[in-house]
């Protein structure tokens, strides 16, 4: 089984004690569901106050409210939401933390290898419980079923 990469409970990258304007953090997570696990790359950008088409200049309707003190959050490159403060993006996710997309592939593997074992497990369970069964069988069911 592949060693995961350590969950880091924090987050990869440290903010300024200050809200700095279009300062951008990019981490990576990972979000584990029976059978499929995926790897998201984050990227936010926090603008202390922008309008709306400075925020998303490829979009139609230019008269959208302006952005103040808040994270616009992508997830694989796709747009997610917004957080309000400068704070906010240290508690909006609550799994673990990456740097690079390298360390939450392994840990995605280690996932899966977990789930692996854990249907091996249950498969085993069920094989113990057939051959528990059929030892129950005696002759004389099998010659009633024979006669069917």
């Amino acid at each position: 089984m592949m060693q995961p990469a350590s969950r880091n409970p924090a987050p990869p990258f440290q903010l300024p004690s200050v809200p700095v304007d279009r300062y951008k953090v990019i981490y990576y997570d990972v979000v584990v569901y029976p059978g499929i696990v995926h790897v998201r790359e984050i990227h936010s950008v926090y603008y202390a106050r922008a309008n709306y088409s400075e925020v998303f200049p490829g979009r139609g309707d230019k008269s959208g409210a302006d952005v103040v003190d808040a994270w616009i959050v992508y997830e694989n490159g796709q747009l997610q939401g917004q957080r309000s403060g400068w704070m906010s993006i240290l508690t909006c996710y609550k799994s673990a933390w990456f740097a690079t997309r390298e360390e939450a592939v392994v840990h995605a593997v280690y996932e899966l290898e977990l789930q692996i074992m854990q249907h091996k497990s249950t498969i085993q369970s069920i094989q113990n419980e057939i051959g528990r069964l059929c030892k129950t069988i005696t002759a004389h069911d099998l010659a009633r079923l024979r006669a069917q």
